[in-house]
């Protein structure tokens, strides 16, 4: 509770800070949702640069609220907070649990859930960008905890991705972990996952596909500047970052999302495939914002959710966010890093894809 605690007031300490362009997409689509505009909004911005990057469901979840505070003459900056701060405090609940069901003394349980509280790219994306990054983080813990009832898992999943996209990703990989299971695990999974996906996103893709698509994915084409990881291994070692590397780079996130179910299905671990398949995303990624990162960072706290790994966690948070490291060199260290999730220890990786893990219920 003392940590919680702690990680609230520093959140309210930042109320009034957010990224006042992005915010008010979230507040146009937040007015129309449920009302006679409601599946127009992607179509309505089709023309415009920027506008709300991702699949509907938290305008959708914050319409409500939203409304209800504006007839109480409430900011609508605190009523977003406020939902997200929520869901925070929701998922270092959920991860402390998954935890303790992994064999964990409460200590380290408790551990691994305030780390990712208090995890910097976690207070970036709610207490100072108002994204909802913990939003879609919190489905994701519920699904992986949920994983042997599959066609829940694959309803959370849905609800996760249709809050921020990149979640896609994780579901990919619990989609090919289900199907290692079994056939019929996958199918179940699959269902779950389409029905509640088509729920939420199946009317705007009826009413305009080529809008939504533009809205959540086409706007960001073309952006960022190479891919860090490389940009690291040259600078450091080469001196130069060749032409043929630079620009946007948008043929890495594809690969990431096809490589993302085969991952899944190679890893007997759900938790290992998870941060495997999460751990390519963000070598794919040409932007930085550490909101990005909470989709990796809450599937490495869920692979370190066992008896031998959390006491690594302390290490980890040092060298990656208090050592002052240059930003190419500590490209560098994340690339061994996830060269080891991939290649330690091999064999028994590679045996694993041979093995099927234990029987859903």
């Amino acid at each position: 509770m003392v940590g919680i605690s702690l990680g609230l007031v520093a959140r309210v300490s930042e109320a009034k800070t957010f990224l006042y362009a992005d915010l008010q997409h979230f507040y146009r689509f937040a007015e129309v949702a449920f009302t006679s505009a409601h599946i127009q909004y992607y179509a309505s911005v089709a023309d415009q640069t920027f506008t709300y990057a991702h699949l509907p469901l938290f305008p959708m979840l914050l319409a409500p609220f939203y409304r209800l505070g504006t007839l109480a003459g409430i900011e609508p900056i605190f009523v977003v907070k406020g939902l997200v701060h929520v869901f925070e405090i929701a998922t270092v609940g959920l991860i402390v649990l998954y935890a303790t069901r992994q064999a964990i003394p409460i200590v380290g349980a408790t551990l691994v859930g305030l780390s990712w509280l208090a995890t910097p790219w976690v207070f970036e994306g709610g207490a100072l960008n108002a994204h909802v990054t913990a939003v879609a983080a919190f489905f994701l813990v519920a699904a992986v905890i949920r994983r042997d009832v599959p066609w829940q898992a694959g309803m959370l999943m849905a609800l996760a991705t249709t809050t921020r996209s990149e979640f896609i990703i994780a579901a990919l990989a619990m989609a090919g972990w289900h199907l290692r299971c079994s056939v019929r695990a996958g199918l179940l999974y699959g269902a779950g996952a389409a029905v509640l996906g088509g729920i939420v996103v199946g009317p705007y893709l009826l009413y305009d596909a080529a809008a939504l698509h533009w809205g959540v994915l086409g706007h960001l084409q073309g952006r960022g500047d190479g891919l860090p990881i490389l940009r690291g291994f040259l600078e450091v070692f080469t001196g130069r970052f060749p032409q043929v590397f630079e620009g946007s780079q948008d043929w890495a996130m594809p690969l990431a999302i096809v490589m993302a179910p085969i991952i899944g299905w190679a890893s007997r671990d759900h938790s290992l495939g998870l941060l495997r398949a999460t751990l390519l995303y963000a070598v794919a990624l040409t932007l930085g914002h550490g909101r990005y990162y909470v989709l990796p960072l809450t599937a490495g706290l869920l692979a370190a959710a066992t008896p031998t790994r959390w006491p690594w966690i302390p290490a980890v948070f040092v060298v990656e966010f208090f050592l002052p490291i240059a930003r190419n060199e500590r490209w560098i260290i994340r690339a061994v890093a996830i060269a080891a999730t991939f290649l330690w220890p091999l064999q028994r990786w590679a045996r694993s894809t041979r093995t099927r893990p234990g029987t859903m219920e």
